[in-house]
């Protein structure tokens, strides 16, 4: 999916902004801004404020997050009605 190349936009610049001299996360986000326009995408894709936390973007202005109701429905979509299986399989 094309919001997948912008978080893995996010996911390698973030950790390459003193080789690319960037100082400030705000002008990240405006260049991953620039890219998604680029990518032809109708509107910046939304970020998990989980996400926003590990790579260190809380309180960044000019983020896009998802709402409380979205991020349910993502992590719904993600569970993909397992029933919470636990993923060990059967153990014995």
């Amino acid at each position: 999916k094309v919001q997948g190349a912008y978080q893995a936009f996010w996911g390698f610049y973030n950790g390459q902004m003193k080789r690319i001299k960037l100082k400030r996360k705000e002008d990240l986000v405006s260049l991953a801004n620039d890219f998604s326009a680029q990518l032809r995408l109708k509107e910046v894709p939304k970020l998990t404020k989980q996400m926003v936390g590990k790579m260190g973007l809380k309180g960044v202005n000019g983020l896009v997050l998802l709402s409380r109701e979205e991020e349910a429905e993502v992590r719904g979509r993600r569970q993909g009605g397992q029933g919470g299986q636990g993923g060990r399989g059967r153990q014995g």
